[in-house]
């Protein structure tokens, strides 16, 4: 595992059949030669059976100073992302999907901050690009933030109202020495690995810098992102293991961590409605993973019955029968009839939310 960290940044750029988009992401990534010397951009070919690895090396050659090329078998993100953090130069680390771009000032500013913080975690800002209506939206910080300083995060901070919608793996950018010392490794070979990035080193910050500008450009719209609403039904097997590790290491957590509050808002306001959620879209063969879901919620004090609260918008008349049906047969003509009721609007509530602005 490198320890020389002669780069300011390291970006790493998971790519698997890329070749449509990845041009755009890495343009995005090339700034003035005296940053450029200041990053490392390393790109993951995660076994891309199309041109994404040609693409992928054509910058290298062009600026080898910055771009580096890793070609693997594939392994999904996890596997990409953990190469990476091994190779990483950089003294401070974060990621970015080959679909999406940076704001050039945004690069620039995380750079600055960069050179001047000892912070373990950097959040900056993020844009959401609808590519159906070439619609855009933009997440600034909450005006109560203290931006461009270094911050105790446990000086109330994770307190100031809305900050959550900020912390989502887009907008983070930890301190690499800090993902190391914790061992932190990604699931391979599952999708939503991701979210581990948001969740598990979080536990460890004690440091926090605020960069008040947009940097990551995030697009949605394409059906074959797997967080969108049609990918996550079909990986739904990926994103029940990682629900189960969020609650198994969720249940352990102090509650008196500064953090905390994010922590929360990761498992039971992102993580824990979607599950539900899709349990009642996707029929009979889910009923049994509530059931294990619950289980593990009832360990903790007021835990089950607060997230059942926060679901409310679903109705108990819904999940009960799903729950009961997993011991008493009898109760899945009652289910079929209430789950037909609930799905057309369950499905608009989910094609118009994509799981990835959700969880993430």
């Amino acid at each position: 595992m490198n320890t020389d960290y002669s780069k300011l940044l390291t970006i790493v750029v998971p790519a698997y059949n890329a070749e449509n988009d990845i041009a755009r992401c890495l343009d995005s990534l090339v700034l003035e030669q005296k940053y450029m010397d200041e990053l490392e951009v390393l790109v993951v070919n995660d076994g891309s059976t199309d041109h994404t690895s040609e693409i992928a090396h054509s910058y290298e050659r062009a600026y080898p100073c910055t771009f580096r090329v890793i070609d693997k078998e594939n392994g999904n993100y996890g596997s990409c992302m953990n190469i990476g953090l091994s190779m990483a130069q950089g003294k401070y680390f974060r990621t970015l999907d080959s679909d999406d771009t940076v704001k050039m000032r945004g690069l620039v500013q995380l750079l600055l901050a960069i050179k001047e913080t000892k912070a373990d975690l950097i959040v900056t800002e993020k844009i959401k690009y609808y590519e159906g209506d070439s619609k855009s939206i933009h997440y600034p910080l909450p005006p109560q933030v203290p931006v461009n300083i270094d911050v105790d995060s446990s000086k109330g901070l994770w307190q100031i109202p809305n900050l959550t919608y900020n912390m989502v793996v887009m907008s983070m950018t930890y301190r690499t020495q800090l993902l190391r010392d914790i061992h932190f490794h990604w699931h391979e070979n599952i999708f939503y690995t991701d979210s581990e990035f948001c969740y598990f080193p979080m536990k460890h910050v004690q440091i926090v810098r605020f960069v008040d500008e947009p940097f990551y450009v995030y697009y949605i719209g394409k059906d074959e992102q797997s967080t969108s609403a049609v990918g996550l039904r079909r990986n739904f097997d990926s994103f029940k293991i990682i629900v189960n590790d969020l609650v198994d290491d969720y249940l352990t957590v102090d509650y008196t961590l500064p953090m905390f509050p994010i922590l929360k808002n990761v498992v039971e306001e992102r993580y824990l409605r979607y599950f539900y959620m899709y349990m009642l879209i996707d029929g009979f063969k889910y009923r049994k993973d509530i059931l294990a879901v619950d289980q593990k919620l009832k360990q903790l004090p007021g835990l089950y019955h607060r997230v059942a609260k926060k679901f409310n918008f679903i109705g108990h008349d819904y999940i009960t029968p799903y729950r009961m049906s997993a011991y008493h047969p009898k109760y899945l003509l009652l289910l079929l009839y209430r789950k037909i009721a609930m799905s057309k609007t369950i499905r608009n509530i989910l094609g118009k939310d994509e799981i990835y602005g959700g969880i993430a």
